[in-house]
């Protein structure tokens, strides 16, 4: 048989180059699908890992720019309890009315299915609203904050926290008070009125009502520091400023600030925001251990 030394040696480099651009490929791919945060490809590519592929509920976005860690395990189970709340409102609904056309002596009882009908379908549009529509309240804050750079990170749902959006910045920690609502807001101070067309109404109970965002983020600051100290002891909770900004995240929604004492601002306008330091003497960076020290316990915050 004849026999070419040179032409094996040709085939054997190329196949080891075939492999190895393969290789690289596949890294490259595992490497955009851990940014991405994309839960498939992080499956993929945890299969080989000692806990079989196996990756927490809550997972974080790690880039150059903000760090994002979001819990979609509560993410994902709201959204799903608010689609199957919509279909048993719908189900009560549709059969409380086949109800009462079939057998008018039950009209009563056809009755009764409404309310518990149209409460379910209201809460379930409250959890789509905030969970399961694309994109999600976290989803367009991690967008509006993602070119700021890695000192800056965000905290979206994370157990143990009392407060849903927190943000960790060089200066201090901010509360994003989250509305996603659309519509005419008018803010004066701490008082607060939505002006609603008509239909606008029938909406009222499925979006949750306005409430008072200066409060709501007023409360949530004292309940944050109230956390830091407990966590990191008074002394060194108390070099740690916590402020809070409004964030309106539908992009329909029309705004009318006058001397607000909480700023207030929709979400394309969230960065400048943060940035923008606060108070008569603006904000001073934290030290780095302090800095560390707050990053760690809101990572950890059962801990």
């Amino acid at each position: 048989m004849w026999y070419n030394p040179g032409a094996t040696r040709i085939r054997q480099t190329v196949s080891r180059t075939a492999g190895q651009r393969q290789d690289s490929n596949t890294r490259r791919r595992e490497a955009v699908a851990l940014r991405r945060g994309d839960d498939t490809r992080r499956r993929a590519v945890g299969r080989g890992s000692p806990n079989g592929g196996c990756w927490p509920r809550v997972h974080a976005a790690w880039s150059d720019g903000v760090q994002v860690l979001t819990n979609h395990g509560f993410v994902r189970t709201r959204g799903r309890l608010g689609r199957l709340a919509t279909l048993l409102g719908f189900a009560c609904l549709i059969g409380g009315l086949v109800l009462s056309w079939q057998q008018s002596e039950l009209v009563l009882v056809a009755y009764a299915t409404l309310l518990p009908g149209y409460l379910l379908i209201m809460y379930g549009s409250y959890n789509t609203i905030r969970w399961g529509g694309k994109p999600r309240v976290d989803e367009i804050l991690t967008n509006a904050l993602k070119t700021l750079d890695h000192k800056y990170q965000l905290f979206n749902y994370q157990d143990g926290l009392p407060v849903d959006n927190l943000l960790l910045t060089p200066r201090g920690l901010v509360v994003l008070e989250v509305r996603p609502y659309f519509g005419e807001f008018i803010n004066t101070g701490d008082k607060w009125r939505r002006k609603r067309a008509l239909l606008q109404w029938l909406l009222i109970f499925g979006e949750g009502s306005l409430g008072n965002p200066t409060k709501d983020a007023q409360r949530n600051v004292a309940a944050v520091r109230q956390f830091l100290t407990a966590r990191l002891g008074e002394e060194v909770a108390a070099d740690v400023p916590v402020e809070a900004i409004v964030v309106f995240t539908h992009p329909r929604a029309v705004l009318t600030i006058q001397d607000p004492e909480v700023p207030v601002v929709p979400a394309r306008e969230l960065k400048p925001a943060v940035r923008r330091p606060q108070g008569p003497q603006g904000r001073s960076k934290l030290p780095g251990d302090v800095y560390r020290r707050v990053a760690q316990a809101l990572r950890a915050p059962g801990g």
